[in-house]
C-alpha cells in the first residue's frame, strides 16, 4: 500500500469511527470538537472521542476534519441528515461521496481546499508533456525541504531538470511568490482552522502581507476574527 492508499484508508476509517460516535451520542461533528476544545464534555465522553483521535495520525484528523465540518455546514448535521460519507483523493485534493438520509448519493468536489501546485520542466513544456501526476497536494508535504525533494523526484527522469510552477489551485495570492513558489507560512497556514485561514487571509492582503501566522492570530483572539476592529485599533 503506497502513501496516498494509505491516507486514503486511514481518512476514510476516521471519518467512519466519527460517524458512528456522533451518532451513538447524538451531537453533530462541529458541536463534538467546539465541546472538547472548550472541555465542555462529560470525562467519560471525553475519553470515549480522545480514544479515536489518538489512534490516527495528525495529518489524517485535520484531513478528515476539515471535510466533515464541510458536509455538516452544506447538508446538516450529520446524526439527523448523513446516512455515510466517502472520501477518495484526487491529484488536487478529494472527491467526497455523501449520501443523505432518505435521499440519493451526491457527489462533490473539495478541491479547492487542498492547496496543490503543477510543478513542470522546462523540457517537459517544450515537449507539451502534461499530466495529473505532476500536481503536488501541499497537504502531503511536511515543509519546504520536502517540497523541493518531492518536486525533484516527480522529475527523477531528468539529469538536470529545469522546475518551475506551472499552475496551483487553493492557495491564496499573498502566499505564492512571482514564481509561484508557496510562501513557507502556507503549512502554518493549512492547519489553522477555517475561520482563521480566513481572516488571516484578509490580514495579509488589507494590512501586512509580510506578517508571521503567529502575529496574525495574537489580532484574530484580540479582535474575535473581526478584521474591521484591526484596522481601527491601527489607525487610533
Amino acid at each position: 500500500m503506497n502513501k496516498v492508499e494509505k491516507l486514503n484508508s486511514n481518512v476514510n476509517g476516521f471519518v467512519q469511527r466519527m460517524i458512528g460516535w456522533t451518532r451513538e451520542h447524538d451531537r453533530s461533528f462541529q458541536q463534538t470538537l467546539s465541546s472538547l476544545c472548550e472541555g465542555t464534555l462529560p470525562e467519560k465522553t471525553a475519553k470515549t472521542l480522545r480514544s479515536i483521535l489518538y489512534a490516527y495520525s495528525y495529518e489524517t484528523v485535520w484531513i478528515a476534519s476539515q471535510y466533515l465540518c464541510e458536509i455538516e455546514t452544506n447538508y446538516g448535521p450529520i446524526p439527523d441528515t448523513i446516512e455515510s460519507v466517502s472520501l477518495a483523493k484526487t491529484p488536487k485534493g478529494y472527491e467526497v461521496n455523501v449520501t443523505c438520509k432518505g435521499g440519493p448519493t451526491m457527489s462533490d468536489s473539495y478541491e479547492k481546499y487542498s492547496p496543490a501546485i503543477y510543478v513542470t520542466t522546462h523540457d517537459k513544456q517544450e515537449e507539451r508533456i502534461f499530466g495529473d501526476e505532476f500536481w503536488v497536494d501541499l497537504t502531503m508535504i511536511e515543509n519546504e525541504d520536502d517540497l523541493l525533494e518531492e518536486c525533484l523526484d516527480l522529475h527523477s527522469d531528468e539529469e538536470d531538470p529545469w522546475i518551475f510552477i506551472n499552475d496551483h489551485c487553493g492557495i491564496p495570492e499573498v502566499l505564492l511568490a512571482p514564481s509561484g513558489w508557496p510562501d513557507k507560512r502556507i503549512w502554518d497556514w493549512m492547519r489553522l482552522p477555517r475561520d482563521q485561514r480566513d481572516f488571516a487571509v484578509q490580514y495579509w492582503r488589507g494590512i501586512d502581507p509580510d506578517a508571521p501566522v503567529d502575529h496574525v492570530l495574537e489580532h484574530f483572539a484580540k479582535s474575535g476574527g473581526d478584521l474591521s476592529l484591526v484596522k481601527t485599533s491601527r489607525s487610533s
